[in-house]
Parts: structure tokens; C-alpha cells; sequence
């Protein structure tokens, strides 16, 4: 398992040469699938150009650096017309509201849990603000069936919400197995 926000800046190596190619910016997420795409890069050159790294050419993701095979794998994303208008719509995951189907909240979206080997979202970090989780911790929505990804929020079904809200701690400890 691996949180965005721990990826976010991580060092992009080329695996064969060693050499540091790039620094990861941002994670582009397939809304419907519910699956990353793959990670918007900088280059590291004196005028950095924002590049593209396919999931899929991502040979592993440590706690230290991200390694593909080489260079080739950093790609204009404007060849690929999706992931350019997921960049220009600049909608991301973390930050949004988790909402039920009857519009009660169960908080926003602080960080996202996905698997490292294929990219699939595993759960949501969420968030009830400062005071709320300091004194209880932060909340853990596992990825499961009935979850939609709104124009502004996260949908999740009524019996979603019912086993969250029954099995809160218990997901709260899932984190903890990272």
C-alpha cells in the first residue's frame, strides 16, 4: 500500500543507469476506474517541462525513489488527448467531500491508499477537520463497490455508509499495517 502523499516529490530513477530523471508532481487518477493512470513529472532541467510517466512503465515505487527503466518512459502528455484533459480540468481526489446518497457527509478526502504494483485505489484518508482528528484520528473509506466519483464529491452508497460507520475502527487500523 501507498499513499499519495507520501509519492508526491519522490525522485523518479532510471533503473539501468542510477541516474536521477525526475521529480513526481502529480498523480493522475482515472475517476471512473478509480485507478491511477499514471504521474505528472518534472524533468529536473534548468527550464523544467512538465512530462508524463505511464503507470504502467513504472518498474516499482520504494519509500525512497520510483524507478523506470529509463528515460524513454517520460512522454509529452499531450500525446495522450484523456490525460491532457484531466490536467486541464485540474480535478483531483484529495480534497474532496465524501458525501451519502442522502447528502450527509462523512468528511473530505485527505489522502488517497493505492497499490503500488498496479495503480488500483485501495481506500480514502478522510479527514473531519483539525479538533475532530486530533481527538479521534483520521477516518479510512475502503475503495469498494457503490463508490462514484461526482462532478464535486465522492458518492458513496447508503450501505457503504452503514459499514463504514460500524466498521470504523477497524479500518482505522489498516492504515496501521502500512
Amino acid at each position: 500500500m501507498k499513499r499519495e502523499r507520501d509519492v508526491i516529490s519522490l525522485p523518479i530513477l532510471d533503473k539501468n543507469q542510477g541516474n536521477k530523471i525526475a521529480t513526481i508532481k502529480d498523480i493522475v487518477y482515472s475517476k471512473n476506474k478509480l485507478r491511477i493512470l499514471g504521474f505528472l513529472v518534472s524533468d529536473g532541467n534548468f527550464f523544467p517541462t512538465l512530462k508524463y510517466i505511464q503507470f504502467k512503465n513504472i518498474e516499482s515505487i520504494g519509500s525512497d525513489a520510483i524507478m523506470i527503466k529509463s528515460r524513454m518512459a517520460l512522454e509529452d502528455p499531450r500525446a495522450f488527448p484523456e490525460i491532457e484533459s484531466l490536467i486541464e480540468e485540474k480535478r483531483r481526489i484529495n480534497g474532496e467531500e465524501v458525501l451519502t446518497e442522502n447528502g450527509d457527509s462523512l468528511g473530505l478526502v485527505y489522502d488517497t491508499i493505492f497499490d503500488g504494483s498496479n495503480g488500483k485505489i485501495l481506500g480514502f484518508v478522510l479527514t473531519d477537520g483539525l479538533f475532530q482528528d486530533l481527538k479521534e484520528g483520521r477516518n479510512i473509506l475502503p475503495c469498494m463497490k457503490g463508490i462514484t466519483y461526482g462532478d464535486q464529491a465522492l458518492i458513496v452508497s447508503n450501505e457503504i455508509k452503514g459499514q463504514f460507520e460500524k466498521n470504523k475502527e477497524t479500518f482505522k487500523k489498516l492504515l496501521e499495517l502500512q
